[in-house]
């Protein structure tokens, strides 16, 4: 055999084990990169989750807020806090029985 054959049959296996080592590393990264965007894609979803939250507590504190600038307001509070009534009112408070 000549010496081009040698060379020939040696550099065969080498390039078949770089082949092979970019194949292993490859696959391996692509695991990898598919956890990581399954984790990813589940923060998604409990972010979205959180933002509609958020955005329905929004909206709540609007109302709310709406609510507050009414007399309707302002006559709850004053029953509640202070105990007020309307002139023409009648407070009937029933007593506990007594065991």
């Amino acid at each position: 055999m000549s010496k081009k054959g040698r060379k020939k049959r040696t550099g065969l296996p080498i390039i078949a084990a770089v082949v092979l080592f970019v194949f292993v590393f490859f696959t391996y990264k692509g695991t990898q990169l598919e956890k990581e965007k399954e984790t990813l894609l589940q923060e998604q979803s409990e972010l979205t989750e959180e933002l509609e939250d958020e955005k329905e507590r929004k909206d709540r504190l609007l109302d709310f807020e709406k609510y507050m600038q009414t007399l309707n307001y302002i006559e709850d509070i004053a029953r509640e806090k202070l105990g007020l009534v309307k002139k023409d009112e009648i407070i009937y408070k029933i007593k506990e029985k007594e065991e």
